[in-house]
């Protein structure tokens, strides 16, 4: 042995990663020597061998210093095998694990327990059962242990990129998402080639589970050239169970709070706030701003101190596990292991038959239960993590998911000015200088500065508090104290006298508490980066205490509100504004675009990039702006003190951040807008408009002729180039890029700072690909790749957590891939009148559609949609283009032959945040409780609404001292939905008390949704606005209104009366209608309406899916069938026709004929085999008569469902037949 390479084999350092080598030596002399030499050459740590040629006594081939690790079976031929080639690491061989075929060894890597499996299955071994079953037993039964999987398992499926898959390669794939297995092949660079026949497939297979760090896994084919199987390689980054920071919890969250009871932690605040002598008195007392940040601070250790009492801390270390596993289906399991075992053993001691049969039964059926457990609790665990998703922009749904499936490492080397650092301190220092330089403070504080607009703004109210603080989202991250919303939430609740005193002392005095300005860092690679070296390729998140938060948001909506109603800010920024979004902004600058063109203007679009906008952002400069706003006194002292003093800390690195606005900072946004809005008063030239969204800014000119649109695009960029130095503000020429929609446009040439900007054919902007021509092919290109990419992206992502399951893969889909391609199909979508983009986007969506529902390849276009529940995505774009153009108009909308569509009210028209008094509700549960409540003096009414046949109604019943007094009934336009009419109900029913003369109002309804709606004052849905804006008047008048919220169909009898009145009102002439704006989601119903009709006549006219078309005739029974019956690989075989059957092989060329064995001469289709073949008229039988149905009922869809065991026995004899004849015509065909 060589002593060079002896001495690298020992002195290797403890702490490393490993390199690991796969390879099947095909039983093969030459390959296995080679094998050998290739793992001391290349200083190999642990082979994973397959057949490796064997020398006398069943020994596989070894060489000193080698360590070969294999299970001695004298009667089976050894086939699997691990090499080790590490002093450091001590193998230890797991006897009753391991067989011929597995090689099962236990290692400690780092510290880290893992359990390495070495496999072969041979291509005649038909029994993958079995070989699954021993797989299964090789899983550690502690928790803190890592597995790798790796071998010839000669297996194929298209999840790792065969083209077709095999029953072996389904079992394999199902045991990968059983077991929460990753597949570490990628790409589609074969292991197996054949070079005599010219063949190839990738069988050779890497699995871990989601804990290990496996790390550049590649195929290497020319590693081992004497074996036709490719060498794999892979490193092995262990994290060491103890004493490491990568499995150290880095997050600030300290807390679970997810079970707390908030009713026994409520008192404990407020008790130890007692203790302390921390109370309203106490802040009232306090004179100067270093007395209010040791209260503030005396608050946050007394939260701290009662959490730690009565909260579970989170773990130190960072536990990986399913998020979908629990003790249900552990016992589940183990319970299906000890039925096989039983059934092993009772084989074994030759029990009678009839004992053998019932023991298999009962495994066979806990298997099935175990089986359809897991999908069942991997797709209810999915379903309710993309509830959490509701709300969020397609982008948020993006990153949310990649945040949330990946793991966010910390870089282990950056490049800063062209040399790597050293160490982890050099990384963050590297970062936080990027980031956070040094910049001198600036003195912000402007005694003399008083508003113009008279006195301060008002104290903050209690409802305006706890409005803010119920606002903040419990689930993001905390700062540095560890206190989530929830908990903060519940502290203010507890104690909103002395809050309220703390933030309105902070704002009289113009202070704003120092321990709320320390922002913990945390950086965030970019996704889509290829090189996480580079600084660029991270951005940094702000953790600011969340107490401040709530602060800090009460001053911006304070400040946002008094600009807005001023019209001091510019409608032509979309950023960071309400009821405003990207596709808006999108819209309404292609509609100046074409309005210039039909006036025959020549136009250009300059894309302008502002260098590191938000870090860039000058405190000294906003300050100034807010001053010639004429912001209100006290809001400009405080915000002026809020951007003095502020601190950025990463671990040990703090600096000062003394300018830009950190990402994860409430008032951030506004802030910037602040600053940018003063660039809409530039004095542009004529035919010139500025747009923006946050900091993408996008000048727009046009000009008659080419020397008139030069002068005026370069004087306008000047104009804007001079704004940015005054504002400090940097645009990049380079990043910055120009767009002609006509050739005269094209030819001209405009700088900035005397350098050229790019004339570009095409610009990606706000997520749509404009191009010069405005028709949006080349975005529709775009929308196809993304399609594609995104959805597989997903699917990597979700499998570790969730499996990918036929359910989880339509809803990754319908959830995030779909809507992704959707996006801004009112900007885009005429393109799709084209038949070929109409076609290649369809292409792909069957292509992902077949994957999601394991169909085969051969799937028709008709079949694949009616299969999947999925509209072809050409018809989904032009139902989505009509939803939005009818958001973006003002109300209107021409497709609507009853009524105006819903639009809501302008936020500037909402009261000041300091007058929007909730008026909350209680909760009557019995009938006592509401006959105790109208006892008193006052009007007490009922209401309600209701819609029948299409007819939307609403009514009321007016109650005095125990007597019906008054009976109401209101009819609504057609369109309008049942919400509307329960807030009709309320309104109506104010809007006649108000005329009554009574000093108190009680208002009873069972509909908890409009009662909700009412209590958020922020709401601006119409209907909500009037009732409130009412609710004031009275308030003003002294009159006491009070709701109150009853259980629907309780019986009570003037909550029943109403009910029948509603739903009598439904009948009264329309013409009568007293609101007839209908609701966005009336319009979205007839959208999705019209999209059926034309993906139904579609299908009609279709030559393809006539089987599957017969057996999911109308979208109803479509619907009702996917909710009712879960997808399989042999529910879709049997509704495409596309399976198993002669018929379809005989197609394929794949059977010499069609004919069903069963009489010989009838083809053997689905129908065949489904309602005549003798093969299976037990089973037929059987069912029938359990359900007294008929042959041609087998196939009569909308039948099977009447009946919930109809449907499960049905479901079970199709997936009986379709696996039955698979295994009949695999050993004929």
């Amino acid at each position: 042995m060589d002593n060079a390479n002896t001495t690298a084999r020992n002195n290797r350092s403890t702490s490393k990663s490993y390199k690991c080598l796969q390879i099947n030596c095909r039983k093969a002399y030459a390959p296995t020597k080679e094998t050998l030499n290739y793992i001391l050459n290349e200083n190999i740590d642990i082979a994973f061998v397959s057949e490796p040629w064997l020398m006398s006594q069943n020994h596989p081939a070894n060489i000193s210093p080698l360590t070969c690790l294999y299970h001695d079976t004298p009667n089976n031929r050894t086939t699997a095998a691990i090499y080790v080639n590490n002093n450091n690491i001590n193998p230890i061989l797991i006897q009753q694990l391991s067989s011929s075929k597995l090689c099962v060894v236990d290692v400690s890597l780092n510290g880290q327990l893992t359990r390495l499996v070495s496999v072969y299955r041979s291509p005649a071994d038909l029994d993958i059962e079995k070989l699954i079953d021993e797989l299964e037993q090789t899983f550690p039964s502690t928790s803190n242990h890592d597995i790798i999987i790796a071998g010839d398992f000669n297996a194929h499926h298209t999840e790792w990129s065969c083209p077709t898959n095999d029953r072996f390669g389904e079992y394999i794939y199902d045991f990968s998402i059983a077991n929460n297995l990753n597949i570490h092949n990628e790409g589609t660079s074969p292991t197996f080639v054949n070079i005599y026949n010219n063949t190839s497939s990738i069988i050779d297979l890497t699995f871990s589970s989601t804990g290990t760090n496996i790390e550049q896994w590649k195929v290497k084919p020319d590693a081992i050239i004497g074996s036709d199987h490719s060498a794999i390689e892979f490193s092995i980054n262990p994290s060491p169970a103890q004493s490491t920071d990568n499995n150290r919890r880095k997050s600030t969250y300290k807390y679970r709070t997810e079970d707390v009871n908030w009713e026994t932690i409520a008192p404990a605040f407020r008790t130890e706030m007692d203790r302390k002598n921390i109370s309203k008195q106490s802040i009232v007392a306090a004179k100067t701003p270093e007395e209010i940040d040791n209260l503030v601070t005396s608050i946050t250790t007394t939260i701290i101190e009662v959490c730690d009492q009565r909260i579970k801390r989170r773990g130190r270390f960072i536990i990986k596990k399913c998020p979908w596993w629990d003790d249900e289906l552990e016992q589940m399991k183990k319970s299906t292991i000890r039925s096989k075992h039983q059934y092993q053993n009772a084989k074994s001691n030759g029990q009678p038959n009839n004992i053998l049969q019932q023991k298999l039964e009962v495994y066979i059926e806990n298997k099935r239960n175990y089986a359809k457990k897991i999908r069942q609790k991997s797709t209810d665990n999915f379903t309710k993590y993309l509830q959490s998703c509701q709300g969020m922009t397609d982008i948020k749904k993006i990153n949310k998911l990649i945040a949330d499936t990946t793991t966010t490492k910390f870089p282990t080397t950056l490049m800063v000015n062209g040399r790597p650092t050293t160490d982890h301190n050099s990384n963050v220092n590297a970062l936080m200088d990027r980031f956070f330089p040094a910049h001198p403070p600036q003195n912000l504080s402007n005694p003399n500065y008083l508003s113009l607009f008279g006195d301060d703004e008002v104290p903050f109210s209690n409802d305006e508090i706890l409005q803010a603080s119920k606002s903040m989202n419990h689930k993001k991250a905390p700062g540095a104290d560890g206190l989530t919303a929830d908990i903060i939430y519940h502290f203010i609740t507890a104690n909103i006298v002395t809050v309220k005193e703390l933030f309105n002392k902070c704002l009289s005095m113009g202070h704003f508490p120092s321990p709320w300005k320390v922002a913990t860092i945390r950086f965030l690679p970019k996704p889509g980066k290829s090189n996480y070296k580079l600084i660029d390729n991270y951005r940094p998140i702000g953790l600011l205490p969340v107490f401040g938060k709530i602060f800090e948001k009460l001053i911006a909506d304070r400040i946002t509100f008094d600009l807005r109603r001023r019209g001091q800010l510019s409608n032509n920024q979309y950023g960071f504004t309400p009821q405003t979004s990207t596709v808006k902004a999108i819209a309404d600058v292609i509609d100046w675009i074409k309005t210039m063109k039909k006036k025959r203007y020549h136009v250009s679009a300059v894309f302008m990039d502002i260098k590191n906008a938000f870090p860039s952002a000058d405190y000294q400069i906003l300050a100034e702006t807010l001053m010639n706003k004429q912001i209100r006194t006290n809001l400009y002292h405080i915000v002026a003190n809020f951007l003095t003093g502020r601190t950025a800390q990463m671990e040990n690195c703090i600096r000062p951040n003394n300018i830009g606005c950190i990402q994860g900072s409430v008032s951030g946004p506004i802030l910037w807008n602040i600053l940018m809005d003063t660039i809409f008063d530039i004095a542009l030239p004529d035919g010139c408009k500025l747009v923006a969204f946050a900091d993408d800014l996008l000048l727009l000119t046009s000009g008659k002729e080419m020397n008139q649109l030069a002068e005026r695009t370069q004087t306008a960029i000047d104009l804007i180039i001079e704004w940015g130095n005054v504002k400090r503000l940097t645009f990049s020429a380079a990043k910055t890029y120009i767009m002609g929609f006509s050739q005269i446009a094209r030819a001209i040439d405009v700088k900035i700072n005397g350098e050229s900007l790019t004339m570009k054919d095409n610009v990606k902007y706000l997520g749509i690909v404009i191009d010069q021509k405005l028709k949006f092919d080349i975005h529709a290109e775009y929308v196809m790749k993304k399609l594609a990419n995104f959805y597989h992206m997903f699917s990597r992502l979700i499998r570790p957590n969730w499996g990918l399951n036929p359910e989880i893969a339509k809803m990754v889909y319908k959830t995030v891939a779909e809507p992704m391609a959707l996006y801004g199909a009112s900007i885009w979508h005429k393109i799709m009148e084209t038949k070929k983009y109409a076609q290649r986007l369809l292409k792909i969506q069957r292509r992902i559609l077949v994957n999601a529902c394991r169909g085969n390849r051969t799937i028709s276009y008709t079949s694949v949609f009616l299969v999947n529940n999925v509209i072809p995505v050409d018809i989904k774009i032009m139902e989505r283009a009509a939803i939005e153009k009818a958001k973006s108009l003002t109300g209107i909308e021409p497709h609507l032959c009853f009524g105006n569509l819903e639009m809501p009210v302008p936020t500037i028209k909402l009261p000041h945040p300091g007058e929007r008094v909730r008026t909350g509700y209680t909760q009557m549960l019995n009938h006592n409780q509401i006959d105790e409540k109208i006892l008193g003096d006052g009007i007490y009414i009922f209401t309600d609404g209701s819609k029948l046949d299409n007819r939307t109604g609403a009514a009321s019943v007016f109650t005095a001292n125990g007597q019906v007094i008054e009976q109401h009934q209101w009819r609504l336009a057609d369109g309008c939905s049942v919400f509307q009419a329960e807030l009709i109900a309320i309104k109506e029913s104010i809007s006649r008390s108000m005329q009554m003369n009574y000093s108190s109002i009680s208002i009873f309804s069972d509909s908890k949704s409009s009662l909700e709606s009412i209590a958020n004052r922020m709401n601006c849905h119409p209907i909500v606005f009037d009732i409130n804006k009412q609710i004031d008047i009275l308030r003003g008048k002294n009159i006491t209104t009070t709701l109150h919220w009853i259980k629907a169909h309780n019986n009570y009898k003037w909550n029943e009366m109403a009910d029948e009145l509603a739903k009598g009102a439904t009948t009264l002439n329309q013409t009568s209608a007293i609101y007839k704006n209908i609701p966005i989601s009336s319009f979205k119903y007839l959208c999705r309406q019209e999209s059926n009709q034309k993906w139904m006549m579609r299908t009609a006219t279709s030559c393809t899916g006539r089987w599957t078309n017969r057996l999911l005739p109308n979208t109803d029974i479509i619907k009702e069938f996917d909710q009712k019956i879960k997808s399989t690989k042999q529910i879709t075989q049997f509704l495409t026709g596309h399976g198993p059957t002669k018929h379809y092989l005989h197609r394929f060329k794949i059977a010499n004929d069609d004919k069903c064995p069963c009489d010989g001469h009838s083809s053997q289709t689905m129908e065949h085999v489904i309602q005549y073949c003798d093969g299976w008229a037990r089973e037929r039988h059987l069912l029938m008569i359990k359900h007294n149905i008929q042959p041609n009922d087998l196939l009569d869809i909308k039948k099977i469902l009447a009946s919930n065991e109809l449907t499960e026995d049905w479901r079970d004899f199709i997936t009986a037949v379709v696996d039955g004849i698979a295994k009949f015509n695999s050993h004929s065909t």
